[in-house]
């Protein structure tokens, strides 16, 4: 290609691995001036200005620059990027964990009852009889299971015929 050649907006775009709203930014702020019009009054930019933009700013270089390409050599070894996604979903997983074994511990010194056994108890009476048979107050409880994302039945529940009910298994 020419260096002295006409470019679109989105063929920079491409170019540079930017989003149209960035163009246009440059425009605005007097970073890109157009060099030509078309006929129809659209505006086109010299190539120069284009390089220009692209030594200046590292994040576009970078993104306009090929992927590198995935280690074929080994089909059974992973590319670093999937053991970096990897590492991160067990440490995710790990942090979930976590978070869920110090839920149950907080509902068990709040309770008395484990996490598990309060959404059990809730899901087979009503939150204001398991309240009374755990001494506390029905709010407070509720207060609770809503900040220790206890599963707890909808509003209603208790008032529907048994026959009604949509029995809904809830993940802990």
């Amino acid at each position: 290609m020419k260096k002295n050649q006409l470019m679109s907006p989105m063929q920079i775009t491409s170019e540079l691995g930017v989003v149209y709203g960035t163009v246009k930014l440059w425009v605005r702020q007097g970073h890109l001036k157009p060099a030509a019009y078309t006929a129809g009054g659209h505006a086109r930019y010299a190539r120069a200005d284009v390089e220009a933009i692209k030594s200046r700013e590292p994040a576009a270089a970078r993104l306009s620059s090929p992927a590198p390409a995935a280690e074929t050599s080994d089909p059974k070894k992973l590319s670093t990027e999937i053991e970096e996604a990897m590492l991160a979903a067990a440490r995710g997983r790990e942090a979930i964990e976590r978070l869920v074994a110090l839920q149950s511990e907080a509902v068990q010194r709040a309770t008395g009852v484990s996490r598990a056994e309060l959404c059990l108890l809730l899901w087979n009476a009503p939150m204001a009889q398991v309240a009374n048979q755990l001494g506390l107050d029905r709010r407070l409880l509720m207060f609770i299971c809503v900040l220790y994302e206890v599963p707890t039945p909808p509003q209603g529940y208790w008032s529907t015929s048994i026959d009604r009910r949509t029995i809904r298994i809830i993940p802990l």
